[in-house]
């Protein structure tokens, strides 16, 4: 996966339904502004795990093995 592909599944996560949900409770209103989505995405531990795919990926390519 790319780094591009990678982070796109985790902006489609923050906006998606069940982020949005989340952070309509949160604020006792409907969001629909995504920066306000993204936000609330990041700070509540949506984005906790952001790293982790792409840390495993990256080692094995031979850019990360010619070091």
């Amino acid at each position: 996966m790319t780094l591009k592909e990678h982070l796109q599944r985790h902006i489609d996560a923050a906006l998606g339904p069940e982020n949005r949900w989340y952070c309509s409770e949160f604020y006792g209103r409907e969001i629909t502004d995504g920066d306000v989505l993204l936000e609330y995405f990041i700070k509540h531990g949506g984005a906790e795990f952001f790293g982790e795919p792409r840390r495993r990926n990256v080692a094995t390519t031979d850019h990360a093995l010619a070091r």
